[in-house]
């Protein structure tokens, strides 16, 4: 049985036969199903029929913003004041001390920081000085201040010493510790007011230019039409009614079109997006059918109770042991360019008739702050340079962390500093050449050439070689880096101990694909996370995986690279947040959770160049900076992953492909067999209608008519068949 089977199938071709039924009910039935899944089809296209016939370019290119505005808080009433030193809140306001970045945007978008509010703690030094603002400062005896003890909650390191007079703790830190209370109190409704308020009235351009390769290679366009002129540029004011080309945008506009209040927002922060959408069809010309339009969202969650709105810290230093600390609150806005571009295209025309057809003959988805480290109890005898007083000292975020708002473009990517070599006092002048650098070597005036420098040297050679040093002097910042790293144990970095810092993560996403609302809007702090969870917890892949704290030392660890040798050097990671959500089984109720993954990405084991570094600078006077050579971990931040839900338009080309795909075997053989049928040269033509020709032919159909038959039929065949049908059939 089963060899004949085999045998029948290898050597036996069967087609299938169309009959009529002269039926009310069927053919009702049959246009029923017709229409409803041809008006499906269409509804799942949004009824545009150009998806049926026109490809996609998607729209690549870049942003840069450009922020503008000043204003002034020396008008505030004292009264309105509940800091005492309201003195250093009352000056003018421009976009150098509000604005970050000062070149107007991060990464390859224009994405920018605007304060909205901010705590000063004004001259800082390092020293002593009791803890102010930690559960864990208070005390009644030395003992319950135990030397060396830190957290994240604290602004120092115990000295072991508790003050009688306070009964708090004494800390090793940058004193006085940071101010906590907001400048301003609106009395009348008893709350926070933002002291930077009338930064609403700030305005950015923005400057857009796309393209569409996949399109063509000359379909450029601007977001500045080619018509704008200067005098037009100068005062326009964008406006989503009456002036929506204008590319000048009014950050209180922005946050009024997210459908927020820009006081309320102002006091603690928020992350807004705006999306420039370009949406071209270049079948009717490129000029008229492509313009910008502009999407405003807030893309944190506003109405958490846990950790709202978004701020940082930064600071700025005026000598190597005094620096002003500043506590930011303030808008994130992020600028992203999105959209396609669509041109009629014969392939994906007959793809898509081809998969249309298929499921007529006969579900997918849719995918859419940190603590302190202390380097004070490292030994002189532990140094290799003969100034180790300027590395031993207490190190915090705000020295240590870049950039300090935590984060550029559109993640949180920001680096953290292990190792670095500091060269102090520089001022412009003439030295000697570094004996690093590679031309520094001379015995006499003419091997140190005027004016000659390469990357590798620290200035301009002068023409004079110096006998005492034997090397070319040079016009730089004198003295010149040495390049000699602090500690002499050869595999230890100087801030190691950075290795327990901690990282927040405030991650937010939607699922504009697949909804609107809320219920398609998802952040990596649940709902049900208190502040007692998040002051305690520390994210770890087996025991609490939804903890959004990290320790720096374990993302390394879970890298697969060993902290100590990676800070030596320094290194580049990722830390990749994926979302994978379905919201089939209810948008609420759907399983929506981030999964985290952590990887090094660059090369760990090179041997030219490894790890990773800058230099940075902090300027005292105008001739006078210290230079710092940091060595430290750039840690990326990503998001990444899809939502799926059931979409009709998915399910239609997916059977109608797979349908069409397997009727191309029929097809083939059912053509084959008329062909030979037709030459008159196929035995199984001339034993089954002995001479016969063929009739007709339409839409696929045969009708064969035999000439000489022992039997006098006529048979009706749909797809080229030719099984036999003898009678009539009517329905009972």
């Amino acid at each position: 049985m089963i060899i004949r089977s085999i045998k029948n199938c290898l050597t036996v071709y069967s087609t299938s036969k169309q009959v009529q039924i002269k039926s009310t009910c069927l053919a009702l039935t049959y246009s029923l199903i017709v229409v409803t899944v041809w008006v499906a089809y269409l509804g799942s296209l949004k009824l545009d029929i150009r998806k049926i016939y026109q490809k996609s370019c998607p729209a690549q290119g870049a942003i840069v913003s450009k922020v503008k505005g000043v204003l002034s808080t020396e008008n505030i009433p004292n009264s309105e004041f509940q800091i005492k030193n309201m003195r250093i809140y009352k000056r003018v306001w421009d976009i150098s001390d509000i604005i970050v970045p000062a070149y107007g945007g991060d990464g390859q978008d224009g994405s920018f920081v605007a304060f909205t509010n901010l705590l000063i703690t004004p001259n800082q030094s390092m020293g002593v000085c009791a803890e102010v603002d930690s559960k864990a400062r208070f005390c009644e005896s030395d003992a319950d201040c135990v030397r060396g003890r830190k957290s994240v909650s604290t602004n120092g390191v115990f000295t072991g010493n508790c003050h009688n007079s306070t009964q708090s703790c004494e800390i090793s830190a940058w004193c006085p510790s940071e101010e906590t209370r907001p400048p301003l109190y609106e009395f009348v409704t008893y709350g926070n007011k933002a002291l930077l308020e009338n930064v609403q009235d700030f305005t950015i351009m923005l400057k857009n230019s796309v393209e569409f390769p996949a399109c063509g290679p000359d379909l450029h366009r601007r977001n500045i039409l080619e018509n704008i002129t200067k005098s037009y540029l100068s005062q326009c004011i964008h406006d989503i009614e009456k002036d929506r080309f204008c590319p000048i945008f009014r950050l209180g506009d922005i946050i009024q079109w997210s459908g927020h209040n820009f006081s309320e927002v102002a006091v603690t922060g928020g992350v807004f997006r705006v999306e420039v959408r370009w949406n071209c069809d270049f079948d009717w010309g490129f000029d008229n059918f492509c313009f910008p339009t502009y999407q405003f969202s807030r893309t944190d969650v506003s109405t958490t109770k846990v950790s709202p709105g978004w701020n940082f810290r930064m600071a700025t230093y005026h000598e190597d042991n005094r620096r002003t600390l500043q506590k930011v609150y303030g808008l994130k806005i992020l600028v992203t360019i999105a959209g396609e571009g669509r041109r009629f295209d014969f392939l994906t025309l007959i793809l898509t008739l081809g998969a249309t057809v298929g499921l007529f003959a006969l579900v997918l988805e849719k995918n859419d702050s940190l603590p302190i480290f202390t380097a004070e109890d490292i030994p002189d005898s532990a140094f290799k340079i003969s100034n180790p007083e300027l590395y031993r000292r207490i190190w915090d975020t705000s020295d240590l962390v870049f950039p300090p708002y935590g984060g550029d473009g559109q993640d949180g990517s920001f680096i953290a500093v292990t190792n670095l070599l500091i060269t102090p006092n520089q001022t412009r002048g003439v030295c000697a050449e570094s004996s690093k650098s590679n031309i520094a070597f001379c015995s006499k005036d003419k091997d140190c050439v005027r004016g000659k420098s390469v990357p590798t040297s620290s200035g301009v050679m002068t023409g004079k070689c110096m006998n005492d040093t034997g090397t070319c002097e040079i016009s730089a910042w004198c003295p010149v880096e040495q390049n000699i790293l602090p500690l002499k144990e050869k595999n230890r970095a100087l801030l190691e101990g950075v290795k327990d810092f901690t990282i927040m993560l405030k991650n937010s996403v939607e699922f504009p694909e697949c909804g609107k609302g809320q219920d398609y809007h998802r952040r990596n702090i649940l709902d049900n996370a208190t502040k007692q969870y998040l002051s305690s917890c520390s994210y770890h892949t087996h025991n609490d995986t939804m903890c959004p704290i990290f320790r720096l030392g374990d993302i390394i660890e879970w890298s697969g690279s060993n902290f100590s040798h990676v800070a030596l050097t320094g290194g580049v990671f990722r830390i990749e947040a994926n979302w994978d959500c379905d919201f089939d089984w209810g948008a609420k109720n759907s399983w929506c959770f981030p999964k985290y993954r952590f990887e090094r990405i660059d090369e760990p084991n090179a041997t030219i160049s490894p790890g990773w570094n800058f230099r940075t600078s902090f300027y005292h006077e105008e001739n006078r900076r210290t230079l710092i050579k940091m060595y430290g971990l750039k840690i990326l931040v990503v998001v990444s992953g899809s939502g799926k839900q059931f979409d009709f338009l998915q399910l239609i080309l997916a059977l109608g492909a797979t349908i069409g795909l397997f009727s191309v075997a029929p097809l083939f053989c059912d053509t084959l067999f008329e062909f030979l049928c037709y030459l008159k040269r196929f035995k199984p033509c001339q034993k089954m209608f002995g001479d016969f020709s063929v009739k007709s032919r339409y839409q696929g159909s045969e009708v064969y008519s035999p000439k000489s038959s022992p039997n006098k039929f006529e048979l009706a065949a749909s797809n080229n068949t030719i099984e036999e049908s003898i009678g009539s059939y009517k329905p009972s």
